[in-house]
């Protein structure tokens, strides 16, 4: 291997030498080139001159688009450390005693406009960090990664010699820049002279819109978390991918029936990635076609410059074990948790069968190996679940619902349906139906302190079931939840009873849902619905009925009734 680059932004200015007139960007407003990006890029780094330097935390407050992307290369040109983050997670970030400088959409129209002035007199070295991500803490907060700028090169360098970009590349970015993804997503392709495609819809997953995007700007190479490219499937089939040449997939398990959908695409290279955020993106990968029996796709094998190990339960190694803890050390490894060596000094130990002074992290995932040396996921060690590709603590969830139920016992878990993952937090209501479970909406400071992807399916209990420890008895909870909802799906209803409109969105639902009826007082989310299920709905019912429904409709309006009230006011049927 060749002598990787000193830098994460270093790479884009040199192909911007190279190729000026090269497209790097393609957006609803146009395209940019390598020459204009690199100038603007340089023109925000000189305005950042006065208040950043080596390290210096910059809270860019640009969302997905080309405003953040311009945000992102000044950053690092400049030789600052890149954190997306909104109001609540600066104050978190200043209980820390770390307090960013903001750069807002604004900021980096006002500075494109400036003059790009001289080079920063810096040196962004190898273990300077490039960004901070944040990621779900035990503690009810978030942990704030640190990763350097080696641990980024190297994953986009084994990423060029395993699946290589080139000119006329087009790869979609549509990992939210919270996600650690979207710094591949939007820096790979500009070291490689290929271009930066911005995803829309956002925040909302816009299925068909993907789909349509792929195909009208020729993306070439795109990465889903599996849940969500199960839903594309669903809506625009898997044509709607024949023109990607690699087509990636991570952040939760790839099940071997996604992959059976996914086997039509000829010449699309399906590769399965799997990394936490602690060690820069992906540390293991597997290329899809080698799959051949086992409930899910491999996560295979250790990138470039990375080693894995299988610890016991106090993390030492097991040479010749079939199973244990995840270890991953090398490269990729982060420095560790921003302002928080306790945590840092639990999951990053020393790593006995490294050179002195090197770590290797826990990763608490439970793998198995096989025969051939690759690894299978089997599960977790700790109290950590994935929700469509999001990792969550679920410490962090019960003390968000402590902070929004004050007056009321409350427990959560992760139920498994269909191969998917819902969280469900249990709410102790004395009006409740004692032998029923009824789900409500969540309360506003749910929604305000968790992610949109961790707010859990609430339901109302009339108390919380406890074993003979005198703990939750969870699963007889779920039992009680999932009977309810049985009994609220079991029900005849004449098809004279409904609508034409709600007969028609009545058997779409009973497709999502896996029910036989509904009756138009049943609401979608009471009867097992979840957010990523909603918005494979709206897409389904804007195609049906030739509508634009807004996502927030689907939520506001969540009965049949009221559903198909709302699509007959779109079609003039009222």
């Amino acid at each position: 291997m060749t002598a990787m680059a000193a830098n994460a932004i270093a790479p884009f200015f040199a192909a911007a030498e190279r190729v000026p007139r090269a497209i790097a960007l393609v957006d609803d407003e146009g395209r940019l080139s390598y020459e204009e990006l690199a100038r603007r890029a340089r023109a925000v780094s000189a305005a950042l001159a006065d208040r950043v330097n080596v390290e210096t935390l910059v809270s860019v407050e640009a969302p997905r688009g080309r405003d953040c992307l311009v945000a992102v290369a000044a950053v690092l040109h400049r030789g600052g450390t890149v954190v997306f983050s909104d109001p609540g997670a600066r104050s978190d970030l200043r209980r820390l005693a770390v307090d960013p400088v903001t750069l807002s959409a604004e900021d980096v129209r006002d500075g494109s406009r400036g003059d790009p002035g001289p080079e920063p007199a810096v040196s962004v070295r190898p273990e300077h960090l490039a960004y901070v991500c944040p990621t779900s803490g035990s503690t009810g907060r978030p942990k704030w990664v640190g990763v350097p700028h080696q641990a980024l090169v190297n994953r986009i360098e084994w990423g060029q010699r395993t699946y290589p970009l080139a000119h006329g590349d087009r790869v979609l970015w549509q990992a939210d820049p919270t996600f650690d993804f979207a710094f591949w997503e939007m820096l790979a392709p500009l070291w490689h002279e290929a271009a930066v495609v911005i995803a829309g819809g956002l925040g909302q997953v816009d299925l068909r819109g993907t789909a349509e995007r792929i195909n009208s700007f020729q993306v070439t190479a795109a990465h889903f978390v599996p849940s969500v490219l199960d839903a594309l499937l669903r809506v625009a089939g898997a044509e709607s991918l024949s023109g990607l040449r690699y087509l990636f997939l991570g952040g939760e398990q790839f099940d071997s029936g996604l992959w059976r959908k996914l086997r039509v695409l000829s010449g699309v290279r399906v590769l399965n990635q799997y990394g936490p955020t602690e060690t820069c993106i992906d540390s293991t990968w597997f290329d899809a076609a080698l799959y051949t029996e086992g409930p899910a796709v491999p996560i295979g094998e250790p990138i470039d410059r990375t080693s894995t190990a299988l610890l016991d339960t106090d993390g030492i190694p097991l040479p010749h074990a079939e199973e244990g803890e995840l270890g991953i050390a090398g490269a990729g490894l982060a420095r560790g948790y921003l302002g928080d060596p306790r945590a840092t000094a639990d999951r990053f130990v020393p790593n006995p069968d490294g050179p002195p002074g090197t770590r290797i992290y826990r990763t608490g995932d439970v793998v198995s190996r096989r025969g051939d040396g690759r690894l299978e996921f089997k599960g977790r060690r700790d109290d950590q679940v994935k929700v469509n590709g999001v990792r969550v603590e679920l410490e962090e969830v019960r003390g968000a619902l402590r902070t929004a139920y004050p007056a009321s016992e409350t427990a959560v878990t992760a139920m498994e349906e269909g191969g998917r993952v819902r969280l469900v937090a249990f709410v102790a209501d004395q009006a409740a139906d004692p032998d029923g479970a009824t789900v409500v909406a969540p309360d506003e400071r749910l929604v305000e302190r968790l992610h949109s992807a961790k707010v859990p399916t609430v339901v109302h209990i009339g108390s919380l079931i406890r074993n003979r420890a005198g703990k939750p008895d969870l699963p007889a909870m779920v039992e009680q939840l999932v009977q309810s909802e049985q009994r609220q799906t079991s029900h005849l209803s004449p098809p004279v009873d409904l609508t034409p409109t709600e007969a028609q969105i009545g058997k779409i639902w009973c497709e999502l849902l896996g029910i036989s009826q509904v009756r138009s007082e049943d609401s979608f989310f009471e009867l097992g619905a979840h957010s990523l299920m909603a918005t494979e709905l709206a897409e389904i019912l804007e195609e049906s009925f030739a509508v634009e429904l807004p996502l927030r409709e689907v939520f506001d309006r969540d009965s049949l009734r009221d559903l198909a009230l709302a699509v007959d006011e779109l079609t003039n049927r009222v």
